[in-house]
């Protein structure tokens, strides 16, 4: 009786870590400015997620080192899917553009900004900020924009500051720091409503800010695929992203 016991107790255990371990967390390695839609997409995916966010260089590091799990890692930046493609972490065919990110200049000031950039002409931005071209492609977008002619920036020469990432410049911009800066809608994007005033550049005045979806094949299960197939294909999870400040590819 008792060699029955311990034989039921083994196979009891046996199959409870089997399902403790199939059903473990899946972790979506993330972009900061992805916050709010992914919080929002959490609530409704047929498989659930853990979620942790960090700027490109964060998640470069931790995939590249394996100092965590990212099943599935969706950047702003194509550096990473490159990468991982490189070094064997993924295949192209599990690399998806997802959305894209409107470029936009910000004051908390509601009054600083018109949508006809009269606000240029009449200089009434008395400081700016916006990210290294270096090191972020909005910075890199932001500073297509300013070289442009249409852009007349002569007037606040040494009063035009650069950060070493996006949420610097809004740091800045939002204590009111600096007047306004260069980032983009999600950012700044609360509730669906934007406090202060911004213009949204048409898209044809600088290069696009995709945000990419990427499957990390290190670990491999017909959860994670499944999730990775919501992620990248359903229109309910574009449409979190358009309500976070993103707009969708078409």
């Amino acid at each position: 009786m008792r060699k029955k016991l311990i034989q039921l107790i083994i196979t009891f255990s046996f199959f409870f870590s089997f399902d403790v371990f199939a059903k473990s967390n899946i972790e979506v390695c993330a972009a900061p400015q992805t916050y709010s839609a992914l919080e929002n997409i959490k609530k409704y995916t047929k498989v659930h997620f853990e979620t942790f966010y960090g700027s490109s260089d964060e998640l470069l590091s931790i995939i590249s080192n394996q100092k965590k799990r990212c099943h599935i890692i969706i950047s702003e930046d194509e550096k990473i899917p490159v990468i991982m493609l490189k070094s064997n972490k993924t295949e192209f065919s599990n690399i998806k553009r997802l959305v894209r990110s409107p470029l936009i200049l910000w004051s908390k000031d509601e009054n600083a900004i018109d949508d006809k950039l009269n606000f240029l002409k009449k200089k009434k931005i008395k400081s700016l900020v916006y990210p290294k071209a270096s090191l972020s492609t909005v910075g890199y977008a932001a500073s297509k924009i300013i070289s442009q002619r249409n852009f007349p920036s002569e007037f606040l020469k040494g009063k035009i500051f650069r950060t070493d990432h996006e949420y610097a410049a809004f740091s800045l911009v939002d204590n009111q720091n600096v007047q306004a800066g260069f980032m983009t809608k999600p950012v700044v994007m609360k509730d669906g409503k934007i406090e202060g005033s911004y213009y949204i550049f048409p898209y044809d005045k600088y290069d696009p800010i995709f945000y990419y979806v990427t499957l990390n094949n290190e670990e491999k299960s017909n959860r994670i695929s499944t999730l990775y197939a919501e992620l990248s294909t359903s229109s309910k999870v574009i449409t979190s992203f358009v309500l976070a400040g993103f707009d969708s590819l078409d």
